[in-house]
């Protein structure tokens, strides 16, 4: 089954006042144009075209016209049109996963959350930091389309002092010497990193259910140790996004650059912990690692958003408020500061408890002991 075409989808509700529908149409015409053109990702990013668009025009007429307000035909037609979108959204979902398992549920669910889950307040959530900001800034100024300059890379070119007080002008003055742009996820490329807790299978798990597993990239490094780590962040409504490339994002792209997968990872831009969000706010964002399903490091390690150990809290709090996931094993580090349990970060104390503070040493016998399956 196939997205109808604009013919097909006016005639659902026989073509009674749809001027209002033309953006929907038009993002059929071009989903028709590309239908069976490139890969699963190709498709699914047509699809949610339409998608978004039917999802931008109910939420703008969402208000049912009340009756005696407008004629009773009228009213009638305004219903089968809504109905006609509601449909078309539903079936476009059904089309993504079809394409790619979990990823049609998993907008459906971003919808759902965000509907019924209380979003964080502002003043609990981390902006980008000094500096860092103007990624957005330029974003925005650019109608949201350029994408901005990698504050990593100017944070390269300037002093600590000098970077957090640029302007614009001069951070993208920068960024253009030093030619690397910021990969900024759509929601769709979003929530393709997304990953949950799942309680029937009592494991993380990305949208298409399988296990999440962050095996060392070099068989000397151990087991969660900071260099093997994945970057995530947290939104404001406690949906946890975890880029699952083991390649650091301030090795391999601050280096030089060569081989196919650099020269691809060049042209698609940067990824840091503000590629998640575009660069808004978050709960918080930092290094996790996940092992054979089971959480087993998490941080608040992000240059960009620089979190306090609050908002590594709140994140913990709205984890596990989600789900039922085991603790007793999880390694839990506040950056510049050292390596707790989960209990002891818990209750706030001022030391570090975890047995051994260096990450880098095998600890593979201490998460073995706390429960955790290796």
């Amino acid at each position: 089954m196939t997205l109808p075409t604009r013919e097909e989808f006016l005639a659902s509700f026989q073509n009674k006042g749809s001027a209002s529908l033309d953006h929907i149409c038009n993002a059929l015409d071009d989903h028709a144009l590309g239908r069976g053109m490139g890969g699963a990702d190709e498709q699914a990013a047509g699809m949610y075209i339409v998608y978004d668009t039917c999802r931008r025009w109910l939420k703008l007429n969402q208000n049912t016209p009340k009756a005696g307000v407008i004629r009773p035909e009228a009213r009638q037609n305004w219903n089968a049109k809504y109905g006609a979108v509601i449909a078309l959204k539903e079936q476009v979902i059904d089309e993504i996963n079809a394409v790619f398992p979990g990823l049609g549920e998993a907008l459906f669910q971003y919808e759902d959350r965000k509907q019924m889950r209380r979003p964080v307040e502002s003043s609990e959530l981390k902006h980008l930091d000094p500096g860092y900001h103007n990624e957005r800034k330029s974003f925005v100024k650019g109608g949201k389309i350029e994408a901005p300059y990698s504050g990593a890379y100017v944070h390269q070119r300037v002093s600590h002092e000098k970077f957090g007080k640029l302007n614009v002008k001069q951070f993208n003055a920068e960024g253009v010497k030093a030619k690397a742009t910021m990969y900024w996820c759509n929601r769709l490329q979003r929530l393709k990193n997304r990953v949950e807790f799942s309680s029937t299978l009592n494991q993380w798990v990305t949208i298409n259910g399988a296990q999440v597993h962050h095996e060392p990239t070099l068989k000397s490094n151990p087991i969660a140790c900071l260099n093997e780590c994945r970057p995530y962040a947290m939104d404001r409504f406690g949906n946890l996004f975890v880029e699952e490339d083991a390649v650091q994002f301030a090795t391999l792209r601050l280096g030089a650059m060569s081989g196919l997968k650099a020269k691809s990872e060049a042209a698609r831009g940067v990824v840091n912990h503000s590629s998640f969000c575009r660069g808004r706010e978050v709960i918080c964002a930092g290094n996790i690692c996940i092992w054979n399903g089971q959480l087993l490091h998490i941080d608040n390690g992000s240059g960009h958003y620089e979190p306090t150990r609050a908002h590594l809290r709140n994140a913990l709090r709205v984890l596990l408020t989600d789900c039922l996931a085991d603790t007793g094993y999880l390694r839990v580090s506040a950056f510049g500061i050292g390596d707790f349990t989960y209990d002891g970060f818990a209750r706030g104390i001022a030391t570090p408890d975890w047995p051994i503070q260096d990450q880098e040493a095998d600890q593979s016998a201490i998460f073995r002991q706390k429960g955790a399956t290796l």
